[in-house]
């Protein structure tokens, strides 16, 4: 089966029909980086009635057309019940706290002056300043998470103040495996052989699933299956690492193809070009190169591709940014890059398939084109790398690179 370009291997993904993980319902505060099966709606307005959005004084603008200073009446603080606003008065108010029925406005602290218990206001005010109206925040039946989307930390604070406190979730179950005489599993002390250390950063990337470490799988095509069978019964999802290139021992491609069936060997694309997606009935196999750099691309751009059509929804996020350094592709076939993006403008980082300290400093992807000049200034076209909250706080001005 010869490699085929990106775009196909794209359209192929998103023509399998892959299971579907089942759902279980969590506490919401269990459920961060877990993918929501459902879209979780608002079943009510938030906030559910005005409120303040800072400290200071509710007032009726009408009244300091009127008077030169307002009494205040009261105070008010969150979880009060709402009162009216006499005429010619001034309510405090605290942030959070319900708006008086009259009110139209806050005069913030800084901006008041009181007297003998009297209000004098040295600001300009205009109606509806900072008042949070109902459903501002969030209307009755907006969707806070969608469907397939991983319920990040901020979220949570939506949902709970929604009335929502159990959500359903996806229990995606994902098996992960070495390939290679040569490796020893990540987790023994020992020092014999090579570490594996691929499975441990795809189960770290799999943070929105249950991940087991079946462990290190030697180069034989019938323990290689019988790895894959026994996983196939308790993961929705198998991934191996290693095995998967056109040498002697690279023999986990014609493993599979014994019990299942390999939708495309590989692809026209440098780093990524010997990765290749799997199916066993209706459960895909990921098969990723044995390199860091390549493992984690071949992450990227197909099993993100793959979960999400699982999942029914999205789980890669891209970007267009334009090149702060000039690059000149010299290759005989497109290929991938890693860069550093940090606000619309990417820096490319050195290439390679093996530079995994690159990986550290990387926090997007791209393909460019064989052949071809790049010049600074130019806009192209990137993925970005997990984890996302993580990656723009990772760097500062003076860690890019100088072009």
């Amino acid at each position: 089966m010869p490699l085929i370009p990106l775009e196909e291997a794209r359209r192929i993904i998103d023509l399998v029909d892959f299971v579907e993980p089942r759902k279980i319902y969590v506490k919401v505060w269990r459920a961060v980086n877990m993918i929501a099966a459902e879209d979780l709606r608002a079943p009510r307005d938030i906030p559910p009635m005005r409120v303040a959005a800072m400290d200071g004084y509710a007032v009726r603008l009408e009244d300091l057309e009127s008077f030169e200073s307002l009494r205040i009446s009261g105070k008010l603080f969150p979880g009060d019940r709402v009162i009216e606003l006499g005429k010619g008065e001034a309510i405090y108010v605290s942030t959070g706290a319900p708006i008086p029925q009259g009110a139209n406005a806050i005069v913030r602290l800084e901006a008041a002056r009181v007297r003998n218990d009297r209000l004098y206001v040295i600001e300009k005010l205009w109606k509806g300043k900072d008042i949070v109206e109902i459903g501002e925040v969030v209307k009755k039946g907006d969707i806070i998470v969608k469907k397939g989307t991983p319920i990040n930390p901020y979220a949570l604070s939506l949902l709970i103040k929604s009335g929502i406190l159990e959500i359903p979730v996806y229990r995606l179950r994902a098996s992960v495996m070495a390939i290679g005489d040569e490796l020893s599993r990540f987790d023994d002390p020992g020092d014999g052989g090579i570490k594996d250390s691929v499975s441990p950063t795809i189960m770290g990337l799999l943070s929105f699933a249950e991940s087991e470490y079946v462990g290190v799988i030697g180069d034989d095509p019938d323990e290689i299956v019988r790895a894959i069978e026994d996983s196939i019964s308790k993961a929705d999802l198998i991934i191996t690492s290693g095995g998967t290139s056109v040498g002697e021992k690279d023999l986990v491609k014609k493993a599979v193809t014994r019990i299942g069936k390999l939708l495309f060997e590989g692809v026209t694309v440098n780093v990524i070009k010997r990765c290749s997606i799997a199916v066993v009935g209706d459960k895909p196999i990921a098969l990723l190169p044995g390199s860091c750099v390549a493992a984690v691309a071949c992450f990227h751009e197909h099993l993100l591709h793959v979960i999400s059509r699982m999942v029914k929804g999205e789980l890669r996020i891209y970007e267009e940014a334009v090149l702060g350094q000039e690059i000149r592709v010299d290759h005989s076939m497109d290929s991938l890059y890693l860069f550093i993006s940090f606000a619309g403008v990417a820096y490319p980082l050195r290439w390679g398939p093996g530079r995994c300290y690159d990986l550290v400093k990387a926090n997007a992807m791209g393909v460019l084109k064989r052949g071809m000049l790049y010049r600074r200034g130019e806009k192209i076209y990137l993925q970005r790398l997990l984890p996302y909250s993580c990656s723009e706080q990772h760097h500062s001005l003076n860690q890019l690179p100088i072009a």
